[in-house]
């Protein structure tokens, strides 16, 4: 080519942000894809906007041992945890900058590598406050008496209703007859003394020690089941709500798609194909 006149030059571009300073992109060693996706099948724990960083260390700058670090020049505790985090990623076409900021959030954990020397940044989103929530008061409420597997010797086992999925610690149980309580020991003995009043939620069932239920009882549940045929921006209102959320913008962006679908009847963390993408 002879004529460079209308040659255009593009060239990635990051950008990271801790504590409002800028990070030397030669300190940068790698940046992980950003987690952020629902946790399948634990539909109560949320994973959301997950991100690992591992910046070069070798002068200890970042080191959360070093009383004298990053964190503490910028006014910040000595361990650089909850520091605020930004990444922002584009092009550079010509030295004029185009980029989006693609996470926002803060420092969860920071890891010391010593060779090489290095430290590896674990950082979350706003929806940190989620991901540890163990949703046991959230869902669809449930009340139904089990049926025995017949199948199953050694044990008692009731299987749930075909496709319901209990929220993790809303289960519990009396027998249908006498209404005796019954008592989820979390994983129950296989020797000694046993009790069939005692049960595990295992294997979308309820298992009871030692055999099943005295005739003709079996398991009354309680339990709060997860959402489906729900509207995402619904569901996640209702989660907020439940934290004490109340006011909260949720903008789910519209998709061209196929054929629009929800993965496993509506439970977020969907995907949907896009044909212009």
């Amino acid at each position: 080519m002879k004529n460079h006149e209308f040659k255009t030059t593009f060239k990635p571009y990051r950008k990271l942000v801790i504590l409002g300073q800028p990070i030397d992109d030669a300190h940068i060693k790698t940046i992980s894809p950003l987690n952020a996706e629902l946790d399948y099948p634990d539909l109560t724990t949320f994973n959301i906007g997950n991100v690992t960083i591992t910046l070069f260390d070798p002068d200890g700058q970042y080191n959360p041992n070093n009383p004298d670090n990053f964190w503490t020049q910028h006014q910040h505790t000595q361990t650089g945890n909850k520091s605020p985090i930004e990444i922002h990623i584009g092009y550079d076409t010509d030295g004029t900058i185009t980029s989006e900021k693609i996470f926002d959030g803060e420092i969860a954990n920071i890891r010391v590598n010593l060779r090489p020397p290095e430290i590896v940044i674990e950082a979350v989103d706003t929806t940190q406050n989620l991901r540890p929530a163990k949703l046991d008061n959230f869902g669809i409420p449930r009340k139904v008496i089990l049926s025995e597997d017949s199948d199953v010797t050694h044990i008692g086992r009731y299987p749930f209703p075909e496709h319901s999925i209990p929220s993790d610690r809303s289960v519990s149980a009396i027998t249908n007859i006498g209404r005796t309580q019954m008592t989820d020991v979390g994983t129950i003995s296989t020797e000694g003394t046993t009790t069939p009043l005692n049960y595990q939620v295992s294997n979308d069932a309820i298992e009871t020690e030692g055999g099943p239920l005295w005739t003709p009882n079996t398991p009354l549940v309680t339990y709060k089941d997860v959402y489906r045929y729900k509207r995402v921006d619904a569901l996640i209102a209702s989660i907020l709500h439940h934290y004490g959320i109340s006011e909260s913008e949720i903008d789910i962006l519209e998709q061209t798609t196929t054929t629009p679908h929800f993965a496993s009847h509506g439970r977020p963390g969907w995907e949907l194909e896009n044909p212009d993408s």
